[in-house]
């Protein structure tokens, strides 16, 4: 697309809704966007990464946490093991720290996609 036309189609945009902020606007192949990677290098399709929080929680989480599951859901998500360990404070602390992070980035973000894909039938979440 040519960009003048990108450019004026902004320009009309921000002149129709004046009272709102201006809309901001990125240029490129690979975007950063609510510390997700946005890849648009491939003709069909986009990639949405999160490769900043991925390697900030390897960083922080300990070595040796062990587990793997393909989906964070499981025939026994909400059945309680009695035989297993509490996790210790420092732990606890580590690994909400990470879990809530990475949570509040896919909430506003999806908050975000939802308002702008509704305008103003949908709330602000984003603080």
């Amino acid at each position: 697309m040519d960009k003048e036309v990108i450019e004026d189609l902004l320009n009309n945009l921000n002149d129709k809704f004046d009272n709102e902020s201006l809309l901001t606007t990125s240029c490129g192949q690979v975007l950063e966007y609510l510390s997700i990677t946005i890849d648009y290098r491939q003709k069909v399709k986009a990639e949405f990464a999160m490769y900043y929080y991925v390697l900030k929680m390897l960083e922080e989480l300990p070595l040796d946490m062990q587990g793997t599951e393909n989906t964070p859901e499981t025939s026994n998500l909400f059945k309680a093991n009695p035989e297993r360990k509490n996790l210790d404070e420092e732990q606890r602390q580590l690994f909400h720290s990470a879990f809530s992070a990475l949570w509040e980035t896919l909430v506003i973000w999806c908050a975000r996609v939802l308002q702008s894909s509704m305008g103003s039938r949908f709330p602000d979440l984003s603080g």
